[in-house]
């Protein structure tokens, strides 16, 4: 039964837009970049802001590995409450627990999201004043 709603929704809800996207542009005409490989921004971000910078965001970054952890956590609890009550889980229910486990785990991880994006403008922009 269930599968028969997922091929409906594929073609209900495509998974492409319709209309023709612009391609990507990677040309640095219109931006200067301060460096020009690999080698020259390691070697310039090591002699300008030091050896402590190239590791820069990094606790924000393993913070966020909390999420998928979250979500096991709590996937893994509603499953075991369920089998408790019935033998064996349906496609359905394994859907639900896990979009109620995801949801959990975003709730909770949010916030965190939050402080490294606002770190990350404030790094661009310098500031962090609300438009």
């Amino acid at each position: 039964m269930f599968p028969a709603f997922a091929g409906l929704a594929s073609l209900l809800l495509p998974a492409a837009p319709r209309c023709p996207a612009k391609p990507a542009s990677f040309s640095t005409a219109d931006r200067q970049s301060r460096y020009h490989q690999a080698t020259d921004a390691f070697q310039k971000i090591l002699q300008q802001e030091g050896v402590l910078s190239l590791w820069n965001g990094t606790l924000p970054s393993l913070l966020l590995v909390f999420n998928p952890a979250i979500q096991f956590m709590f996937y893994e609890g509603l499953k075991r409450q369920l089998l408790r009550q019935q033998a064996e889980l349906s496609s359905f229910q394994v859907f639900v627990i896990g979009a109620i486990a995801k949801a959990i785990a975003t709730a909770v991880t949010y916030p965190l999201q939050t402080v490294q994006s606002v770190l990350r403008a404030f790094r661009i922009f310098g500031s962090l004043q609300r438009s």
